[in-house]
Formats: structure tokens, sequence, C-alpha cells
């Protein structure tokens, strides 16, 4: 049993995609899996690819959709991007730079998606589940369409996470601390590719570099973020009575966190 809680929810939310996608009549024990074909059908979230992608690309195509004034910012914007998810009017969106080899393709929608599972998602079925008389204005909320204002006064009122109104530019301000929530979304990818049930029976008799081309192969993960996966593997199939080894193994999963700030320039 996974005693790591990040490792654990990251599971748990990701098999509950999993639940959603089944009961909608798709397949998702075809290895490697096409998020993009899943995310689009399943969430209904559309994926556009962007040329040179960056901040400040993604925002001005975000308010030529939305037929809003578009103003340039200085700073980091220009820094080229793999990939973004907007959250908010006109609509939720995943951006990708276009041109990416197809796995790491997979890998950006996945972690986009991470994103939206754990901060969007996750939030709107906890309002279905304490407000469940206003079913039909919390899908309005979360469709960013008009509702009731009244609504997340409620929310408030009984203690719920609010309603994110706006998530755009994912990875903005990315530095060596990464965030919690980026390490989640990390791991959501991470299992919605290649799910840990299926992955850790690779694990045995393997070399860190075997395994890692393995899961390349079979589940499309890239190869660094395949390679970490063996590291986490190893901790839990072989543990280690090393209380140091225990306190300090958060920053295995740090790893992964890596890949994404390495790719984005």
């Amino acid at each position: 049993m996974l005693k790591n809680s990040s490792v654990s929810n990251a599971i748990s939310i990701a098999e509950s995609f999993t639940l959603i996608l089944n009961s909608r009549g798709l397949a998702t024990d075809n290895f490697p899996r096409d998020l993009e074909m899943l995310v689009s059908h399943g969430l209904e979230i559309p994926i556009v690819y962007q040329r040179n992608l960056s901040i400040q690309q993604a925002r001005s195509y975000i308010c030529a959709l939305s037929g809003s004034i578009f103003a340039e910012r200085g700073g980091n914007s220009e820094r080229l991007i793999l990939g973004l998810l907007h959250i908010g009017p006109p609509s939720n969106i995943i951006l990708v730079r276009a041109g990416l080899p197809q796995h790491i393709v997979n890998y950006v929608i996945a972690h986009e998606v991470g994103h939206f599972l754990a901060d969007v998602f996750s939030v709107q079925q906890l309002w279905h589940k304490f407000m469940p008389e206003q079913q039909t204005e919390i899908t309005k909320a979360f469709q960013w369409q008009e509702f009731n204002p009244r609504l997340e006064l409620r929310a408030f009122l009984k203690g719920l996470p609010d309603r994110p109104s706006e998530i755009t530019g994912r990875g903005e301000h990315i530095h060596e601390d990464t965030s919690d929530r980026e390490i989640l979304a990390d791991l959501i990818a991470r299992e919605l590719i290649a799910p840990w049930e299926l992955t850790k029976s690779h694990y045995r008799h393997k070399t860190r570099t075997e395994f890692a081309q393995t899961i390349k192969s079979s589940f499309g993960l890239p190869l660094k973020v395949a390679a970490d996966y063996y590291d986490d593997l190893k901790r839990y199939m072989s543990p280690r009575p090393d209380l140091v080894d225990r306190m300090f193994s958060p920053l295995i999963e740090r790893k992964n966190r890596k890949f994404f700030d390495d790719n984005q320039s």
C-alpha cells in the first residue's frame, strides 16, 4: 500500500478521470494512450497548437477569443513554454507548442490536465457533493456561464474551496522551489500515461536504463520521467529501513518537475 500522500492522491485523481472516460464509452486500456483524444472527448477541453508558444502569445490568443484588448507585459512573458492551461472565459483551453515529438505532446497535455483535475474538477465535484440542490447552477458556474452569485457565498459558508475564476500561465514563475501544485500535476500526468499498477510489473529484474526504455516504448512516457519513476518504485517496492532516506524521499518526486523546467526553452 502506498504511504506517500502525493503519489496516492495522484493515483486517486487519475482513476476518477478514467472512470469518467469509461462511463462515456471511451477506452482507456490501449497504450500508449491518446491523451488528446481522451481529453477532447472526455472533458471537452479543446487543444490548440501554437508555434513558438510563449506566455505573451497565449495571452494574445485568449484575448482574441474573448474579444478583449490584449495588453503586452514585459518580464519573462516571451519565454517559450511547452504548454499552458487556461481556465475561465471565454472557454477552458489547453495550448501546446507545435512541432514537439508526440510522446512529449502527450506528457504536456497530461500535465495540464493534471492541473485541471486537481485545481478545477475536484472543486466542482465537492460543490456537487455538498450542494446537491444546486446542480444546474454549479454546472453553469464551472462552465463560466451566468449563474446565481449567491452560489459562491453558499460554497464559502459551507467551507468549500473557491471556484477558480481564471488560471492562466502555469509555469510563468517556476523556480527551484517547485510548488506542491506542480509536483501533483506531474504525478497525475505520469499516472495518466503509465498507471502505477501496470508499470510496477516492469520494475523487477531491470536496470534503471532498461526500465526507462521499456516504459517509454510501452506507455510513451518521456525517458527522463520514466527513469525517475524507477526511483519511486524502488523506494516503495524495495524500501530501506533508513529514516534519513524516508525523510528526504520527496526530493525524488521533484525530478519530474525538472523535466518540465529543462524543456521550457
